[in-house]
């Protein structure tokens, strides 16, 4: 979706907004990882939120926000973290859908390097 706004120098300039439809699919994709994320954690730790099992292999520990870069655009969920019983050691949740320290979907890292090895300079990969 183009939109025209004033300029601060004179005149309008034209620019691209994310339209409606987008905004909804990004929502519903977040919702999506964070519903993926909270199974995975229940099976892990083997019962519900305030169930109290003997099979429990852990515990709940709140959540945090975190900001995962598709290709859809930036997407912010709750990802919810837990302390959970490995034998005798206790150590925090990981999920195997969302790498530890990653913040991009590998889509989109693909994407980054296709573009640098075919030679896009950094002032049209800004315009990417």
């Amino acid at each position: 979706m183009r939109k025209v706004i004033p300029s601060p120098a004179g005149g309008q300039v034209s620019v691209f907004t994310s339209d409606p439809l987008t905004e909804a699919i990004r929502r519903e994709v977040g919702a999506v990882i964070e519903q993926i994320v909270a199974e995975e954690m229940l099976t892990k730790l083997d019962a519900g939120p305030y169930a109290r099992t003997k099979q429990r292999q852990g515990y709940r520990n709140g959540s945090e926000a975190r900001t995962l870069v598709t290709s859809l655009g930036p997407v912010t969920i709750q990802k919810p973290r837990a302390r959970v019983w490995n034998g005798e050691a206790e150590e925090e949740f990981r999920s195997d859908l969302l790498p530890r320290y990653g913040r991009r979907t590998r889509a989109l890292d693909d994407a980054i390097l296709s573009m640098y090895l075919g030679g896009v300079n950094t002032r049209k990969f800004k315009k990417i």
